[in-house]
C-alpha cells in the first residue's frame, strides 16, 4: 500500500494521462494503456519488474522467451 499523505506525483499524472486517454482512445486500446498504469502503480508501492534484464542481471533478448515465476523473479 501506499503511504498516506506521501506525494506520488508519476502515479497521479499517470492516472490523469490514463483517464484522458480513456476518454480518447478507442476500447481497442484501452486493455493496454491499463496495464501499463497497473505497472506504473507496482512501481510506485515499491513492486515494479525491472524488464530490462534477467535474473542472472543479463539484457534480455527480444528473439527469447521468459516467464515470471512469483517465487523466483
Amino acid at each position: 500500500a501506499l503511504v498516506k499523505w506521501d506525494p506520488h506525483p508519476r502515479l497521479y499524472l499517470g492516472y490523469e494521462a490514463l483517464i484522458q486517454s480513456l476518454k480518447h482512445e478507442n476500447r481497442e486500446v484501452w486493455e493496454l494503456k491499463l496495464r501499463s498504469f497497473e505497472a506504473l502503480i507496482l512501481s510506485e508501492m515499491g513492486y515494479g519488474i525491472d524488464f530490462t534484464k534477467d535474473e542472472a542481471l543479463m539484457p534480455i533478448q527480444e528473439e527469447s522467451f521468459y516467464d515470471y515465476n512469483l517465487q523466483l523473479g
